[in-house]
């Protein structure tokens, strides 16, 4: 079996990290952890600030990102025997990369968190969740 973990955000990452470790997963199931950083330089309600601050910015929220990708992993490798744990970074749009990701790697199960976004935010941000639900295969 192939699980794939998206993280991002820490919180969803622990609440997530905390579902996997309480239920009974078969020996030899794998596990990728999977961090997307995206270019908040392009298509995002950040793109007008200036490009030093911008810079700074996104340099911060990978280093974020990247951390909570090892912490994850981290956590599932210490606590499940006989599991193969991986990590990957990709860059680009998160719900293009996270499906790219499931295309090429064909995982039967899929985690990602949802920050429950309604109204106007929904709209200008997206859903990466509900678009997944509607686009992956698995």
């Amino acid at each position: 079996m192939k699980v794939l973990i998206a993280v991002n955000d820490p919180d969803y990452a622990r609440e997530i990290t905390a579902f996997v470790l309480k239920h009974s997963w078969a020996p030899e199931t794998e596990f990728r952890v999977l961090a997307v950083n995206e270019d908040i330089r392009i298509g995002s309600l950040l793109a007008f600030l200036p490009g030093p601050i911008l810079d700074d910015l996104m340099l911060k929220t990978q280093d974020l990102e990247n951390q909570v990708l090892e912490d994850t992993a981290k956590a599932l490798t210490q606590n499940m025997e006989n599991m193969i744990v991986s990590t990957k970074i990709s860059k680009g749009f998160p719900k293009e990369e996270i499906l790219l990701e499931i295309k090429e790697w064909q995982p039967d199960v899929l985690f990602v968190g949802s920050h429950g976004r309604k109204g106007l935010d929904r709209v200008l941000l997206g859903s990466v969740s509900q678009y997944l639900v509607s686009n992956a295969p698995c």
